[in-house]
């Protein structure tokens, strides 16, 4: 096990906007681009592929899932209803000996707004 406190060298920034009862706009609002990671929304999860800086990606939240891993589980529990979540795996290989078995997430919460009727 790794416990680390401090800064980590990562910055992410996104919005959602739920655009109909089917849809979740959501947007990389930060200056880097992120890796494939999961999405959580009213307790399914939804895969976010990688996205530009300022790129927009629509989650067909027809598509979700439950939560199938313990990072998922955990992350999902400390959302509120109505707030979305996104877990992205981070790069661990600059701090792990054994770079293959080191496994760390981010998990950044995400307000959503909807969109005027």
């Amino acid at each position: 096990n790794f416990c680390f406190a401090g800064s980590f060298p990562v910055s992410y920034a996104a919005r959602a906007q739920q655009q109909d009862a089917n849809t979740l706009q959501f947007s990389n609002s930060g200056a880097a681009g992120w890796v494939d990671a999961r999405l959580l929304w009213q307790g399914r999860t939804y895969r976010a592929a990688a996205l530009a800086p300022q790129g927009v990606l629509r989650i067909d939240l027809r598509e979700g899932m439950s939560a199938e891993t313990a990072a998922e589980r955990l992350a999902a529990a400390r959302l509120r209803w109505g707030q979305a979540g996104l877990l992205v795996p981070l790069q661990l290989t600059l701090l792990a000996a054994n770079a293959r078995q080191a496994l760390g997430w981010l998990f950044v919460s995400i307000p959503v707004t909807q969109v005027p009727q």
